[in-house]
């Protein structure tokens, strides 16, 4: 084939590689960035032309430079093509999950083809659709078996409940009761009022219910739950503040609802604190932002012990005593206005945030 068609031919596969769906990545053998595409900047936040002649490794692969290099390289070491997934961070920050496969192509001189060509592809939202589809079938099998157990439970359940009634108000009225007694019935109705709870917060996480919507104020929620669970806080030495946001807050929402997502987190947060034994500030911030409002729940206690843990799956718990259902309850309930909660953790500060799209408050 003559220089022509080997002009034309190159012209065309560096065309191909621009236009490509994903991150292409050409190398030498040490490391360079030879080629960069389109795609790869776009993704990256870096122009190609910034990164030609460069390490690219530390820039889009902090956490892990050296383990991806090796990884890549070995593609042409070994003369054989592989494949793994890893994070690239990019110039704003943002993490992207990307597959990478790494084949040897030869090259590697100086303005000539590249060692290894690394092609990624980004999977960040592909992976949360699993994610979220996994834990819609656990909800699905959750739902079932929370069906059966309110059904199976709560019948006998109420009619203990009644019969402990009936025996509580037999024994105000007898004279010469034991102390005793009266203390088993007092524990009696306490651990049935849990398990009726229990029984409650497994339907709450197992069947999607539409929220009744009204005008809600949620600076004034906010307020009225940090002033309800102060006292708690405070018996843990935890001071519990509040940061309101000076724009209005009205929105039409499930007060009741919203107002369990935030019992639940700061409840949450009072756990880690005082278990920890480190922690002594908690607050609750709310926040505007166009079509959407933010509640966020901080606490500056130890930090989740594993950031990949999946923490709001219903029944996993790092508690001793935890049932497991309680951020699994924010999630539902957020997750029914069509809204999401994410959380950011390190030792000494964990954040819940909240994102809510709401409708405005009807006038009046």
């Amino acid at each position: 084939m003559g220089s022509d068609d080997d002009g034309i031919t190159g012209t065309f596969f560096r065309e191909a590689l621009e236009a490509a769906n994903a991150v292409v990545l050409g190398l030498d053998a040490h490391g360079t960035v030879i080629f960069l595409n389109r795609r790869g900047s776009a993704i990256s936040g870096y122009e190609a032309d910034e990164m030609r002649g460069q390490d690219p490794f530390v820039r889009l692969f902090p956490d892990r430079s050296d383990e991806v290099r090796a990884r890549l390289l070995k593609a042409s070491v070994d003369r054989a093509p592989v494949s793994f997934e890893a994070e690239i961070t990019t110039r704003t920050g943002e993490r992207r999950l990307t597959l990478w496969h790494a084949a040897p192509c030869g090259g590697g001189a100086a303005n000539g083809p590249p060692s290894v060509v690394a092609i990624g592809n980004d999977v960040t939202e592909q992976r949360e659709l699993e994610r979220v589809a996994r834990r819609s079938e656990r909800l699905a099998a959750t739902g079932a078996l929370a069906a059966g157990l309110a059904h199976e439970i709560r019948n006998p359940l109420n009619g203990a409940t009644l019969h402990l009634e009936v025996l509580d108000r037999a024994l105000s009225r007898a004279r010469n009761v034991p102390e005793d007694a009266r203390e088993a019935v007092a524990v009696l109705r306490s651990e049935m009022r849990r398990l009726s709870a229990l029984v409650t917060d497994f339907l709450e996480v197992a069947r999607p219910k539409a929220p009744v919507r009204a005008d809600c104020d949620l600076n004034q929620l906010v307020i009225e739950v940090a002033s309800f669970l102060r006292p708690e806080a405070e018996s843990h030495a935890i001071r519990l503040t509040v940061e309101l946001s000076p724009e209005g807050m009205g929105a039409q929402l499930d007060a009741e609802r919203l107002r369990q997502v935030l019992v639940n987190l700061v409840r949450n947060a009072i756990e880690a604190d005082s278990q920890a034994g480190v922690g002594n500030r908690i607050v609750i911030r709310t926040r505007r932002a166009g079509p959407v409002v933010e509640l966020e729940v901080e606490d500056d206690g130890p930090g989740l012990p594993d950031a990949d843990a999946p923490i709001f799956d219903a029944f996993y718990t790092t508690k001793p005593r935890g049932t497991g259902l309680g951020l699994s309850i924010v999630s539902r309930i957020v997750e029914d206005h069509g809204g999401s909660v994410v959380v950011a953790s390190k030792p000494g500060k964990t954040t819940f945030t909240v994102h809510l799209p709401v409708s405005e408050v009807r006038p009046s």
